[in-house]
């Protein structure tokens, strides 16, 4: 036993009389002390460890194999006896061998006694932090990372999986991850990422593979769909509400019929989404989305921002904004507002190719061109003038141009395609302005015949008797069909209410069992110009995203808006501009499904001109 000064057992009078008779107890204790005061004093290097007490000279314990044994037993003891006056600080270190990809944890604890709650709080953050720090850069490097194998190799596995929870739903996210051990039991470990590597992971959900063991038992899961009105297994991504449906009955209801490592497979993918989907409501959309938005740019080569507000949920016009003034260059999209303010976005990399293929169309095959329908024409050429506009306001600003075509001579190209255009609309307005001049000129002189004849007979009602000759252009309404009683009790419900647009399923059950009514009452209303039925397909994600996450919702739902909409393109966007914030069984109709119904209407108003137009040439 060492005998202490009075100044050092008044320093440290909270140890009993059992503990201080332990010899060299005063001895660390001190040494403790002193490491802890040069630290505080200047504020560098650490506090005192095992590794620095056995080390020191200023504990007279005898150099033998047993010493570093007999220090570490008295600071245990002074630990576990007075937790109040010495405490542990933990910190961690974190190291992979670039060669053989495997990891150390070094775990290091420096001790403190009688130190001040607020110097005890700054440094335990201190090292807090610098362990988490450590944690983080650890993570990015990793797409995914075993967290139950991480801390079964630390030794203090609470403060490890303290650190843990320090970013956990912020930084870190934690998933289930299922696997077959040698015996063909199941075994469930803790996986985790780190937010920067959230693109990566994502990318790692295999909707390939689920969808090849959807198919193998695609008889036994469409029979449990259908008692949820979902006629198919289609889904478009891991957003997709019927998900939910599909996971849940192979793993719930199949699970004995599935093999046993494609069940591992749908298990792995439902934790990796259900973590995902958290994730996406935690970080910034635009992350979430980004590479999506850029990807449907890629595939349509050319969209609106309607397209892009009505394919992505939870998108808004505010955030499309935003992401349309950043790094547009680097991800190689243009974009472009026309006149009527409408946004639209390109896919740089293969604008040329487009405007090439159109221009060769166009200009060149003339008899390609001609062979195509009036519909098929205006498209194209509503899409050249659209890319000659983008192009001459991307030759404006040269370096956009160099950045979008790569050189100087897909700089010319372009101007040489916009000038041939440009002499070919000048060439049509010339050709269409001749052949009114001479429909005006054919016309008078029919005029004239018809009036002759016409002057030959005095009586007015004899005249407008030959006009209203059944299979005239007089008589040239259309027939109205007959209707079925539920078309008519239908139809008498709906024209009374004073509503922009209704949906059939307040009216009808849309069940595969009510199916044959269904059809005929939508084809009565259609064939008698009550109505326009618009067919909305995966109708719980297009047009009810919220409420079929709390109620049984048909996959198909049918919107009804008058005949009078389709007049002219103008009327039906503005018809659809003022859908938006409007309420369909208390939920406001989605971007998605209002550019469905804009699209519907332009199609079946570029249908109604086409007839009028044959019509006029027969």
């Amino acid at each position: 036993m060492d005998t202490p000064s009075k100044n050092t057992s008044e320093k440290f009078n909270f140890l009993n009389s059992h503990i201080e008779k332990e010899a060299h107890i005063y001895e660390v204790l001190n040494e403790i002390h002193r490491l802890q005061e040069q630290y505080l004093k200047n504020g560098q290097g650490q506090l005192a460890t095992i590794d620095d007490l056995t080390k020191s000279r200023n504990i007279k314990i005898p150099l033998t194999p047993s010493r570093n044994k007999n220090i570490q037993f008295l600071v245990d003891q002074l630990l576990k006896n007075y937790p109040d006056n010495v405490r542990s600080i933990s910190s961690l270190q974190f190291n992979v061998d670039p060669s053989t990809k495997k990891l150390s944890i070094n775990e290091m604890s420096e001790y403190a006694v009688n130190l001040k709650n607020e110097d005890l709080n700054r440094i335990e953050k201190e090292r807090d932090d610098r362990s988490l720090e450590g944690l983080l850069d650890l993570l990015t490097k990793f797409r995914l990372f075993n967290l139950t194998k991480l801390i079964k190799n630390a030794q203090n596995k609470a403060h490890i999986s303290r650190i843990v929870k320090m970013e956990l739903g912020t930084s870190i996210f934690t998933f289930k991850h299922f696997s077959l051990d040698k015996n063909q039991f199941e075994h469930t470990e803790d996986y985790c990422f780190h937010q920067h590597n959230y693109e990566q992971v994502r990318s790692k959900l295999n909707m390939d593979e689920l969808k090849n063991i959807i198919s193998v038992h695609s008889t036994l899961i469409n029979r449990r769909l259908k008692k949820f009105g979902i006629l198919n297994t289609d889904f478009a991504d891991y957003r997709d509400n019927k998900l939910d449906y599909l996971l849940n009955i192979i793993i719930e209801d199949l699970n004995t019929s599935v093999d046993k490592k494609d069940l591992m497979e749908v298990k792995n993918f439902a934790s990796l989404r259900s973590c995902l989907l958290k994730v996406d409501k935690i970080i910034d959309p635009l992350i979430a989305i980004n590479d999506d938005m850029v990807k449907f740019v890629r595939e349509n080569s050319i969209c609106r921002d309607t397209d892009l507000l009505g394919i992505f949920n939870m998108l808004t016009p505010e955030m499309l904004q935003r992401w349309a003034k950043k790094d547009m260059e680097k991800k190689k999209i243009i974009t472009y507002t026309d006149p009527h303010k409408n946004l639209y976005f390109l896919d740089g990399a293969s604008f040329q190719t487009k405007m090439t293929g159109l221009h060769q169309v166009i200009i060149k095959d003339n008899d390609r061109f001609n062979q195509l329908t009036h519909i098929e024409k205006n498209e194209y050429i509503s899409l050249m003038d659209l890319l000659c506009d983008v192009g001459s306001e991307m030759l404006l600003s040269g370096q956009l141009a160099r950045t979008m075509l790569g050189n100087e001579n897909g700089t010319q190209r372009i101007r040489q395609m916009i000038r041939e255009y440009e002499d070919f609309k000048n060439r049509e307005k010339e050709e269409a302005a001749a052949e009114q001049e001479i429909e005006e000129e054919h016309e008078s002189v029919i005029k004239k015949i018809v009036s002759f004849f016409t002057s030959l007979f005095s009586r007015r009602e004899s005249h407008e008797e030959a006009m209203s000759v059944p299979g005239t252009r007089a008589s040239g309404k259309r027939k109205k069909s007959a209707m079925s009683r539920a078309t008519k009790d239908l139809y008498g419900q709906i024209k009374t209410r004073n509503a922009p647009i209704i949906a059939l399923s307040d009216y009808l059950e849309l069940a595969p069992d009510n199916e044959t009514k269904v059809d005929t009452i939508i084809n009565e209303i259609r064939q008698n110009n009550l109505k326009i039925v618009i067919p909305i397909y995966n109708a719980r994600t297009v047009l009810y995203p919220v409420k079929s996450q709390d109620y049984l919702i048909s996959d198909i739902d049918y919107l009804m808006v008058d005949p009078d909409i389709i007049q002219t393109p103008e009327l039906i966007r503005e018809f659809t501009d003022s859908l938006a914030g409007y309420k369909i069984k208390d939920e406001a109709i989605p971007g998605r499904a209002i550019l469905n119904i804009e699209n519907y209407l332009l199609t079946l108003y570029r249908q109604k001109r086409a007839q009028k137009l044959r019509k006029k040439r027969q």
